[in-house]
């Protein structure tokens, strides 16, 4: 399935950053943690050509071979999946990392984001494998704390190639009292 629409917030993302698939990708990442879980390839990103010409779909299909995701600089977003859900889903997440992103960069800038080394824990607790390309090394502050979150809270989270996400629980014997 291929889904287009025309996110307000990445549209927005495409003038604050440099149009390489490497800044916009670590942008969202770097934006809300979800990112790195659901798009760890990255996005593909196009910069501005002309809406409904054969050179947009051509420059589109090309990073369609590489990404689900292809941002078109200055026009909208274009997603792919095995079915509209995933597709959907996909263009969800990316548009709320670029929001998250706008709203920081308007209220001022930030005064943190999400580490290179935080990602990676995020990539790794979920089982996923991020584009090692598009990181470079920093400083993290939470990365310990979100990689004791997985295990406390969520088990063991894996996110298979279809899509398929299954939750394996930790069973913690505080958490016994209940009877659950």
């Amino acid at each position: 399935v291929m889904y287009h629409a025309h996110p307000a917030h990445i549209v927005a993302l495409t003038f604050l950053e440099e149009l390489t698939d490497k800044a916009i990708s670590r942008a969202l990442w770097q934006s809300e943690t979800e990112a790195p879980m659901v798009f760890p390839g990255g996005v593909g990103v196009v910069d501005c050509r002309v809406p409904g010409s054969m050179d947009l779909a051509r420059a589109s299909a090309e990073k369609m071979k590489e990404y689900d995701a292809v941002v078109w600089a200055h026009h909208g977003l274009f997603t792919s999946g095995p079915d509209y859900d995933t597709a959907f889903g996909l263009m969800h997440t990316v548009e709320k990392a670029a929001q998250v992103r706008v709203l920081v960069a308007n209220a001022g800038g930030a005064k943190q984001q999400i580490s290179d080394k935080e990602i990676r824990a995020i990539a790794e607790g979920c089982g996923v494998q991020i584009r090692e390309a598009f990181l470079e090394d920093g400083p993290g502050e939470c990365g310990a704390a979100l990689e004791s979150l997985f295990e406390k809270w969520c088990g063991k989270l894996r996110i298979t190639p279809q899509w398929d996400v299954k939750l394996e629980p930790v069973r913690d014997p505080a958490w016994q009292k209940t009877g659950d």
